[in-house]
């Protein structure tokens, strides 16, 4: 039997790139609470005293939420603007009040349903039993989103002006170009070897669950962003924003690193070399006859402590000495903590 069959498939598009528009929201999140991201502590502190008053007041609006400004990248989603501020400003005080709801809400709450909460002002659960978890807030915690649509969009609007004129922004930015361009460069190579769906769970750390036939995957380094990843999409686009400082492929690196290191030192000789070298250097041929082994075999434990850079080696009258290299071993200690307490 002859067949003819046309056969269409449409390779998504993918874009890496620098976003002005998602570093301006990533600070309103980073200022809305100060508390919960001291690593930035003297950049926010900085920023706040440059604010107007207004800008102040828009931000403990925003601070009452329950993501603390994360919501607005819903709204940057919507829009579709990542690179010019002004732009996307204007775009946004172009929308209606229920548009701009309807968009925060991540589309989540209908037009006729927003109404309703805006003239009656029922719980948002009698509206929609299927809202999005990310979006279950009390009425309280976004009533001047809800009731005061127009004076929130302003006040949000000029706070985004007020944090992208601030010097100490964009120095920061600056500073960072370097950086921002190899994380770039790192997910474009990534992307030559692995899909960008298989690409943006990477980043993400997990797998997708709601998953589209998407068109276009977007990926954006962030210095600001915190938490460290986080994903926007529709059933057409996928955008992943990344902490360009503990992207999943960093993270993995360092998680090679640490267990390399782990399994080195976890054999029981090793670790009491280690423990005897901490006291003080000494040679191999007095380690071997304090631990009642051949010299052959204390050097092919000291060569793998070598190997990971744990010991430090010196010559001295032709007679090999060992010491522990206490910087190092510091270092596997905290990036052990910080990789369980998931700062990296």
């Amino acid at each position: 039997m002859a067949h003819d069959i046309d056969i269409n498939t449409i390779t998504p598009k993918t874009n890496c790139f620098f976003s002005t528009v998602v570093e301006v929201i990533s600070v309103v999140q980073l200022l809305a609470k100060p508390n919960h991201h001291q690593f930035m502590s003297d950049f926010t502190n900085h920023l706040m005293k440059s604010l107007s008053n207004n800008s102040l007041d828009t931000l403990k609006i925003i601070g009452k939420f329950q993501f603390h400004g994360i919501e607005l990248f819903d709204v940057m989603f919507s829009i579709n603007e990542y690179q010019d501020i002004n732009t996307f400003i204007d775009e946004l005080l172009r929308y209606s009040e229920e548009e701009f709801i309807y968009a925060f809400t991540d589309k989540s709450l209908g037009f006729e349903a927003i109404k309703r909460l805006r003239n009656n002002k029922i719980s948002i659960d009698e509206l929609e039993k299927n809202l999005n978890w990310m979006y279950k807030e009390t009425i309280d915690e976004i009533s001047d989103v809800l009731y005061h649509t127009d004076s929130f969009m302003m006040g949000l609007s000029n706070l985004l002006i007020e944090i992208d004129q601030s010097i100490a922004f964009h120095n920061l930015i600056n500073a960072h170009q370097l950086n921002y361009q190899d994380s770039i460069d790192k997910i474009k190579k990534e992307l030559h070897n692995k899909s960008p769906l298989e690409v943006g769970q990477q980043l993400m750390g997990k797998t997708f669950q709601n998953v589209h036939d998407y068109q276009e995957f977007l990926f954006a380094p962030s210095y600001f962003i915190s938490p460290h990843r986080l994903r926007v999409h529709d059933n057409k686009t996928n955008f992943v924003i990344y902490d360009l400082r503990r992207d999943n492929f960093y993270s993995n690196k360092i998680g090679e690193e640490i267990s390399n290191s782990l399994k080195v030192i976890s054999d029981r000789t090793r670790l009491e070399i280690l423990r005897r070298l901490s006291i003080g250097p000494t040679y191999g041929k007095l380690l071997a006859n304090s631990l009642d082994l051949t010299t052959a075999t204390i050097s092919h434990h000291l060569d793998l402590l070598k190997s990971i850079g744990m010991i430090k080696e010196e010559k001295i009258k032709n007679i090999k000495y060992f010491s522990l290299n206490q910087q190092k071993f510091d270092e596997v200690l905290d990036l052990l903590k910080d990789y369980i307490n998931n700062n990296i």
